[in-house]
């Protein structure tokens, strides 16, 4: 991610890519600074880098963090949808509740926000309509738990792509697919559905993801 904040907007199409990781066809994986103690880049330079791979992708994926620093409100400012990310715990839905409140309060607007329940399978008293009913907004998706998870992820694959026909790839894939499908440009990949950025052409789009995963 450094290297290409360092490019600035505008920067060439092959450039960007080859600052990146490509993880699958046509899926680039931008990482952020490798060593954690650095300092955190500004807002203004996390504006720009999102502004140059929007130029160049027809959807981005930011995983951001859970705090209220420059650099998490200027990606959830720049995106058309923002899923917030919680499991079935009390501790974890009040937290959430609570950031959707603020975000709202500092004027995002209510239509941007996704619910995504983690592990929303696992048997512990509380259900999807317990978290709809404390933060008043509808839950979209439910992943359920699963071991291919974490053993994907040590294997540096994602698990859509690892385990395409698994019941949590399946979950992250539809997931996916409802919000892609809105534009209508969903590429398919080794059994499981995925953004081909070749067929993107007025259509830009900008998710980011806060909360527990």
């Amino acid at each position: 991610m450094t290297d290409l904040m360092e490019l600035g907007e505008g920067a060439d199409r092959a450039r960007v890519r080859e600052v990146g990781v490509e993880v699958a066809p046509h899926t680039w994986a931008f990482g952020a600074p490798p060593d954690p103690a650095a300092e955190a880049p500004a807002g203004e330079a996390i504006g720009k880098f999102l502004r140059t791979i929007r130029n160049e992708f027809g959807f981005v994926i930011v995983d951001a963090s859970v705090d209220y620093s420059d650099s998490a409100l200027v990606c959830f400012d720049l995106s058309d949808m923002i899923c917030l990310v919680t499991s079935l715990d009390v501790v974890g839905v009040k937290h959430l509740s609570k950031a959707l409140d603020t975000l709202l309060t500092i004027g995002l607007p209510r239509e941007r926000f996704r619910v995504v329940l983690n592990r929303a399978d696992s048997k512990v008293g509380l259900d999807a309509s317990d978290v709809e009913r404390v933060m008043k907004i509808r839950v979209d998706a439910m992943i359920p738990s699963s071991r291919l998870v974490p053993t994907s992820l040590n294997k540096g694959r994602p698990v859509v792509l690892e385990e395409p026909g698994s019941e949590v790839a399946q979950a992250i894939s539809s997931l996916a697919t409802r919000f892609a499908g809105s534009a209508g440009q969903v590429g398919e990949l080794g059994g499981t559905e995925v953004v081909d950025d070749r067929k993107q052409q007025k259509k830009k789009g900008l998710f980011a993801r806060s909360g527990k995963s």
